[in-house]
């Protein structure tokens, strides 16, 4: 977000934050909808696993964010996390019942689950570490979470996490390049996920829990940040 010169100039990313909309669209990509939520900048838009909620990033500042939850039936928003730092991320568990996030409130980011019913302040399941270290989604049984961290000798990498913080993160892919976005399937038997080991970033499949047998989906490349599967785990 930011480089210097060797004669101190000076370069970053623009400070405007324009408002965005939260819309549906059909499968051929034309809008169908638009859900109604306050004015500001969302960002990272998921739903959850029942279709029913949305978990939405709040931007309120260049370095100041909050995760939102809206019921798409009475789409009312209702704050999720509080603070003066980013709050961003959201994965839902596989029941809807939990959120997993990133929050760079102790300086890194790291990751915090919590109760959707706000029934409990949130856990931090890992902290310390790497400086960015971001939630990507939930194992089909809902006791671990895949995430990914930046690493000095592969670049970054895709790592396993125990839900409840109990144990230390294991490696998933460490590879040369960039290993992003792991999305587990519905059925928690495939992971699909972004790498630039081709030489520029395509979406792949690969099994899961255990790296094995993996696919090329993408022919023309993907973006990284975008990837989910359909309920069926089909497409």
């Amino acid at each position: 977000v930011v480089s210097a010169s060797n004669d101190g100039v000076l370069a970053r990313w623009g400070m405007g934050l324009p408002n965005t909309t939260v819309r549906w669209y059909d499968r051929s990509g034309k809008p169908v909808g638009e859900i109604p939520v306050p004015a500001g900048r969302y960002e990272q838009v998921r739903l959850s696993p029942d279709g029913k909620r949305l978990a939405a990033t709040r931007r309120s500042a260049v370095s100041a964010s909050d995760i939102w939850l809206f019921d798409l039936e009475r789409p009312v928003p209702s704050r999720f996390t509080f603070g003066p730092s980013n709050n961003y991320y959201p994965a839902w568990s596989p029941d809807g019942s939990r959120i997993a996030f990133a929050s760079d409130r102790f300086g890194p980011e790291d990751i915090f689950v919590k109760s959707t019913n706000g029934a409990a302040e949130e856990t931090a399941v890992l902290k310390g570490g790497a400086m960015f270290k971001e939630p990507c989604s939930w194992s089909s049984d809902g006791k671990t979470i895949v995430f990914e961290q930046p690493d000095p000798k592969s670049s970054w990498d895709l790592e396993i996490l125990a839900a409840d913080g109990g144990s230390p993160p294991v490696p998933f892919l460490q590879a040369p390049g960039l290993q992003r976005l792991g999305m587990v399937s519905p059925d928690g038997r495939w992971i699909a996920y972004n790498s630039d080991e081709s030489g520029r970033m395509e979406l792949f499949v690969q099994s899961f829990p255990v790296p094995g047998a993996k696919y090329q989906v993408s022919s023309a490349g993907s973006t990284n940040g975008t990837t989910r599967w359909t309920r069926g785990g089909k497409e």
